[in-house]
């Protein structure tokens, strides 16, 4: 298997991020040298919901529920040392999560801090 070139990506954003921002929606994005972290939440049986209207296989929908009971990109984002905060999408629109996005961008992450949302109580289920 090929690894994908990550070093290539993040000096390529960096290049593009001069004088401007830059958003990468992507699992990695707290592998990124950046100034602050947004993570977008779902509740789980939404999350599954969403997972298979796209079409995804069973076994894949389950591991991305799993993570996110276990608040896995919250908690690898967390330890980056760098300011995160935290939106619960479940029920919003887009527009009202960009909205918040870009309050959170304006006004720092203290605007929504992570550890407000707690999934723990759907972990039977899942695993």
């Amino acid at each position: 298997s090929t690894l994908f070139p990550y070093t290539t990506l993040f000096r390529s954003l960096a290049d593009r991020g001069k004088g401007g921002a830059v958003f990468l929606d992507s699992h990695l994005s707290h592998h990124c040298d950046c100034s602050a972290i947004i993570v977008l939440r779902c509740e789980p049986k939404v999350l599954a919901g969403r997972l298979r209207a796209r079409g995804y296989p069973e076994a894949k929908v389950r591991e991305n529920v799993q993570a996110e009971c276990l608040d896995v990109i919250l908690c690898e984002a967390a330890d980056t040392g760098i300011p995160v905060a935290e939106i619960d999408c479940t029920a919003g629109s887009p527009a009202e999560a960009a909205d918040l996005v870009e309050r959170i961008i304006k006004g720092g992450t203290a605007i929504s801090p992570p550890g407000g949302i707690d999934w723990s109580p759907e972990m039977g289920e899942w695993f």
